[in-house]
Parts: structure tokens; C-alpha cells; sequence
């Protein structure tokens, strides 16, 4: 008998030696110096000592010569309270090899006896210095791409579209969007609810998301990293990139409720687990949009009226041209006399006149009709009409007559009168060109019949 159970355990032991870890009992004796009793092959490869070298060398056998001084204190505590308390113990600390490197272990312990008296413990432990240093320079690329983001004013994110969840990354995402946006859930809905995107962007963003889920469920799904037929295959070639770098621009909500446009440079991929992810980064480009819209308000602005300009005006007026629910009628007008007003009283005099013009015709418009100054002392105004042409040039009288009022208030000096010709979509079409010589046509029949009238189309 005694000697089946001596085969036996020297079968166990064998067993423990080939296990691809390291096994160490150990003797709590000390309170502070805890003693290794037994080790496999794998603690000796893991440590890089020998049996030989504990039985010559008493303190390689003694925790506080392997264990990394930093983590020995915690560690002997960790390991005392499990003494105490007898439940298992999970943990990772660093060890010194021989060589003088420095490896990482995750050990799980357990008490499996005393001995004279003395708690008696089994370790095994588990070499995850590549997983620890793998951790420790994702840590580290994660916090440089922060401190780049910071520094180059930039937000990185990733969103994960299966689960409509955005994470936002970046030392100064916070300060810039707010707390507690650095996980959103349910993107779709936050971005409505909370108008975290400016209103009169959310159809673009929604648009964005939905054009990405047509195109990830059109591309090809490669096999998660965890399929038989990818585990072999290098890591990077589980990371699929589904859809090329793309850009989309649109207001977000700042920290302090101001909206400020954002670009968004992106791509989408699919990661190691099947999910479709798209990563990218937003960047502020609030005062250079402010700048382009001054430069395009400008661009389209007269600069003596600040009324729109002729190119700005014939854009305008194509676009409410598109709309055929309803009826347009469109004014040419200018100054009557207007050169004897340059030569009688001087240019800055007829640039007065002008101005006082643009700024009545201004009062006397709606804000939705457009009103511009085409050349000189020529203006040019759309107003919505109806279909019906006798009800349009009523309502176009009633124009002109408040017009002539006001501009009989103007204080200038002298009498400013003015010419007009009209020309309807419902008589005249919705080509631009055409409605616009007719009414072109119109304003010369009023000069030719005597100025300070309007005259309609035929």
C-alpha cells in the first residue's frame, strides 16, 4: 500500500514537472521571509535558477530575493490575508530572473496544508510578460494619440455601429463637449434628444450612419480572429478595412451649449470579434468656416448696399425658380435720371440716392423675398405671386404704392422717382433668362412711357 502511494506521487509530481508553468509550494515559517519547499521545471525556466543553485544559495529560494521590490510588499500582504482567510488568491506581480530581466506572472494560490506547524501553499504561475507589455504599449499609444489629440485640437472616436455606441477620446474632450460623453449609448436618439448635433444637421449625420450600415452590409464580412480559419493568420489581417477614408462636416453642441462646426475624417473596419467599427477623428473647424461664410457673404454682397449682388441675385432666383407650387413675379427697377442726379449733385450724392433706395426697398420687402442691386441704379426683386396673374398684379400695386410713399420720405435734397417693369411665372415661365427680359423688356416700355411708373410684361 504504502508503496502504491509513493508511485502514485511520484506520478503526480512527474505530472507537475512537464506542466507548461510554473508549480511552487512554499512555507509561511516566517512572517516575513516565506520559504520555498518545492518547484517544477516550469518556476525554474520561469526564474531562470535551478535546483542546484536554491539548495547552494538559500535566498533564492526566499520570495523577497525573487519577487520585484516594488510589488513584494503588497504581494506578502496579499498572500498573508489569504493565508488568513484560506479562500484562493489571483494576482499578477513582477519577478527578477537570473539574467536580470524582469518578468511578469499571474499566480493563483492556494493553501493545501501546514507543515510543522506551518501554513503550506501551492502557486502556479503563468509567464504574461507579453500580455502585460502588450497592455502597457496599447496604454501607451492610447495616451500619446490623447496628448496628440490635445495638443493638435483634435477628438478621436469609434463607433460602433452594431451597437449605435460612440466612445470619445482625447485629453481635452471634456473641456471642449462636456462630462459624460466620453461613452454614449443609443447614438441615433442622443443626437436628436439631447441636440448634441445641431438641429439643421441631423439629417446629415443620420445620413452618414445610414450610408455607412447599406455599405458594411454590402462589403464582404471577414471571419472573427477567433474562427478556425483565421487563428493562424497573422493579427492584422482580422482588421478589415470595410469602407475608405471619407469626410462629413456638421455642428456639435460645446460644453457651454455654443454649436461650433466639426469635420469628421473616418473609416470603417471590422475588428477581430466580427464588429463593424468605424474609427476617425474630429477636428474644429469653426473660424474657418466662420471665414468662408464672411468671404461668401461678402462675395455675394454689394458692398455700397450691402443688398445681394447680381450673381448672388440670379442664383437665388433659379433655386425659387425650382418651385412650381407656387407663383413668382419678378421687378426690375432703377433710378429715374439718374446720371443728372451724378451730374447735378455728385457722385457721393448719387451713391446716397442708391443707398436710400436699397434700404426702402428693403423696408417695403418681406424678409423672405430676395432683394439685390444688379449694376449701378439697377435693383432687382422676387416676390411670391399665385397663379393667378390678376391677383399677382394686384398684390405687385400694392407694392409699388408703398414704394412711392416711402420714397417720398427719404429727406435727400431733391426728388429721387424710380421705373419698374414686372414679369410673372404664370404668364411668363420659370426659364430665368426668359423672366428675366421680360421684365427687362417691361422696365424699358416705363422709361420710354415717361418714367416713375411699372409697367407688366405682355
Amino acid at each position: 500500500m504504502a508503496a502504491s502511494l509513493d508511485s502514485t506521487e511520484t506520478s503526480l509530481w512527474s505530472i507537475l514537472n512537464n506542466l507548461n508553468c510554473g508549480i511552487v509550494t512554499m512555507l509561511l515559517k516566517d512572517s516575513r521571509h516565506p520559504l520555498m519547499q518545492w518547484a517544477n521545471d516550469g518556476f525554474y525556466k520561469l526564474t531562470g535558477s535551478s535546483p542546484t543553485a536554491v539548495m547552494d544559495n538559500s535566498l533564492i529560494g526566499d520570495p523577497s530575493h525573487v519577487i520585484h521590490p516594488d510589488d513584494f510588499p503588497w504581494v506578502y500582504t496579499a498572500l498573508t490575508d489569504h493565508i488568513k482567510s484560506k479562500e484562493p488568491l489571483d494576482i499578477v506581480y513582477r519577478v527578477l530572473h537570473k539574467s536580470g530581466s524582469v518578468i511578469w506572472l499571474h499566480v493563483t494560490s492556494s493553501v493545501i496544508g501546514e507543515k510543522d506547524g506551518s501554513p503550506l501553499v501551492i502557486n502556479i504561475m503563468e509567464d504574461v510578460t507579453a500580455q502585460i507589455e502588450l497592455q502597457h504599449k496599447m496604454q501607451w499609444e492610447r495616451e500619446r494619440f490623447k496628448a496628440i489629440s490635445a495638443l493638435s485640437n483634435e477628438i478621436l472616436f469609434e463607433y460602433r455601429v452594431d451597437e449605435d455606441t460612440i466612445f470619445h477620446i482625447g485629453g481635452n474632450f471634456e473641456e471642449v463637449l462636456g462630462p459624460h460623453r466620453a461613452v454614449i449609448r443609443n447614438y441615433r436618439n442622443f443626437i436628436r434628444e439631447e441636440s448634441f448635433v445641431c438641429p439643421e444637421d441631423v439629417a446629415t449625420v443620420e445620413a452618414i450612419i445610414s450610408d455607412l450600415d447599406d455599405q458594411l452590409k454590402a462589403a464582404p464580412q471577414p471571419s472573427a480572429a477567433a474562427d478556425q480559419s483565421s487563428v493562424s493568420c497573422p493579427l492584422d489581417n482580422s482588421w478589415a478595412q470595410q469602407i475608405g477614408k471619407r469626410s462629413a462636416e456638421f455642428r456639435l453642441k460645446m460644453a457651454n451649449g455654443e454649436y461650433q462646426w466639426y469635420r469628421a475624417l473616418y473609416s470603417s473596419k471590422t475588428d477581430f470579434n466580427g464588429r463593424n467599427v468605424v474609427i476617425g477623428k474630429l477636428l474644429n473647424i469653426h473660424e474657418t468656416q466662420l471665414q468662408i461664410s464672411r468671404l461668401k457673404e461678402r462675395s455675394n454682397t454689394d458692398s455700397l448696399t450691402s443688398l445681394l449682388n447680381r450673381g448672388a441675385a440670379e442664383e437665388a432666383v433659379r433655386l425659387r425658380l425650382k418651385d412650381h407650387s407656387v407663383g413668382w413675379i419678378l421687378f426690375l427697377i432703377d433710378i429715374d435720371e439718374f446720371k443728372v442726379i451724378n451730374d447735378t449733385y455728385g457722385h457721393l450724392r448719387g451713391d446716397e440716392a442708391i443707398k436710400a433706395l436699397a434700404a426702402c426697398l428693403r423696408q417695403n420687402c418681406r424678409q423672405e423675398d430676395i432683394v439685390a442691386r444688379i449694376g449701378g441704379d439697377e435693383f432687382l426683386i422676387m416676390m411670391q405671386g399665385t397663379f393667378s396673374p390678376e391677383l399677382t398684379r394686384q398684390s405687385a400695386y400694392s407694392f409699388w404704392e408703398r414704394l412711392q410713399e416711402s420714397l417720398t420720405q427719404l429727406g435727400l435734397g431733391f426728388s429721387l422717382t424710380i421705373s419698374a417693369g414686372a414679369a410673372l411665372t404664370s404668364q411668363h415661365g420659370s426659364v430665368y433668362a426668359l423672366l428675366f427680359d421680360s421684365a427687362d423688356e417691361a422696365l424699358y416700355i416705363s422709361k420710354r412711357c415717361g418714367r416713375n411708373c411699372l409697367t407688366f410684361a405682355r
